[in-house]
């Protein structure tokens, strides 16, 4: 019998240099395991990760990318 591992790892962007609001975050649902590259697939991540931007008063649009490269489970 296989289990089916239904984790989520959430992720908070801290900075030291701002203070005046609530940091990035982003969540990568993810079940424990990576995708085998394929021809078909060639365009895309194939690690799990996630994406937020984020703007302080209006400027200064800022993307932040995570992504999972390797985990031990134990």
């Amino acid at each position: 019998m296989q289990v089916e591992l239904e984790l989520s790892v959430d992720l908070v962007f801290h900075s030291s240099t701002i203070e005046d609001a609530s940091p990035p975050t982003c969540s990568i649902p993810w079940n424990g395991s990576y995708l085998v590259p394929s021809p078909k697939k060639m365009d895309i991540s194939l690690l799990p990760g996630c994406s937020v931007s984020d703007s302080r008063e209006g400027h200064s649009l800022t993307y932040y990318w995570f992504y999972i490269l390797e985990w031990t489970f134990g």
